[in-house]
């Protein structure tokens, strides 16, 4: 994609968030979202991020209906914690390694990782290949295991989507969310 196609791409996108933002469609959020783009675009010049790898565009949706799925289930369960057992829920943080990425998709591991409710990620050491994650209802070692078990899940989705080396060459079970 040329320069000038991923500026456009970039414009059209913040016209999007712009839309969605104010709630509205009307020609008067619309013409604001056209002037406004390319004005943050001009204003803001971001570096340019190395393409790294190819995308695996034809993972993308099961990989995006995996992730409903885990914000869903994950938004179930921390209802139902914090309704069952409330302050007395124990949470735990869990060092898990996703391997050495790109910045940029190390940058998108992290945010899906965060979207999940009751996960949050604390940190990130790149030169170790490892994040760390908290995790919410905890009672044990079985569920500390199943929650580093759904982030490696998550992360190997992401990377492999992403086009992306995967940590250790192994997939992590097909176990749904639970963190």
């Amino acid at each position: 994609m040329t320069a000038f196609a991923e500026r456009v791409a970039l414009a059209a996108w913040l016209a999007l968030l712009w839309l969605l933002l104010w709630g509205s469609g009307s020609l008067l959020a619309l013409g604001s979202a056209l002037l406004v783009g390319p004005l943050c675009l001009a204003a803001c010049r971001l570096p340019a991020l190395p393409a790294a790898s190819r995308p695996r565009w034809r993972r993308l949706p099961m990989t995006l209906a995996r992730s409903g799925g885990d914000v869903l289930a994950s938004s179930l369960q921390v209802c139902w914690t914090t309704l069952a057992r409330g302050p007395r829920a124990r949470s735990a943080v869990l060092a898990v390694p996703v391997g050495h990425p790109s910045a940029a998709a190390l940058t998108v591991v992290v945010n899906r990782i965060s979207l999940e409710p009751g996960t949050l990620v604390l940190g990130v050491a790149p030169e170790a290949g490892e994040i760390y994650v908290f995790v919410l209802d905890v009672r044990g070692p079985e569920d500390l295991e199943r929650a580093r078990r759904n982030v490696r899940r998550t992360a190997h989705d992401l990377l492999t989507t992403l086009g992306e080396d995967v940590p250790d060459g192994r997939a992590p079970g097909p176990e749904g969310s639970g963190s």
